[in-house]
């Protein structure tokens, strides 16, 4: 629960080094995911296409893989990992919410939350 307050990015990332690479956890658009790693990538302006993704990365900087961790928030709902915190046992409180109008401005609204813990 949460005053609504002014609305910021909801992206973000985590980053993790385990043994000889390196994994992030991020916002991307899902048909990103489920496509080649070579596929160009695809954009999209709608928060609501977004998953909770993962990637990892070797030591030379090359992609090992992609995939999508968590379902995706129904509605126009995503994951704001900008605002998330870092709790006990290694693992993240993701917020989950939507952004709306109210009071002549953009805002944030969270009413879920996912955690996420980190391997």
């Amino acid at each position: 629960m949460q005053a609504p307050r002014l609305s910021h990015n909801f992206s973000g990332f985590f980053v993790k080094e385990l043994k000889d690479k390196i994994v992030f956890v991020y916002d991307d658009y899902g048909k990103n995911v489920e496509q080649d790693l070579n596929s160009k990538t695809i954009s999209t302006s709608r928060p609501g296409n977004y998953v909770l993704a993962e990637a990892a990365i070797d030591n030379n900087g090359n992609i090992l893989y992609r995939k999508k961790i968590a379902d995706d928030p129904k509605g126009t709902y995503t994951y704001y990992l900008s605002e998330s915190l870092y709790g006990p046992n290694n693992s993240y409180l993701i917020p989950i919410g939507k952004q709306g109008n109210g009071f002549s401005a953009m805002r944030e609204f969270y009413n879920q939350w996912c955690i996420l813990e980190a391997q």
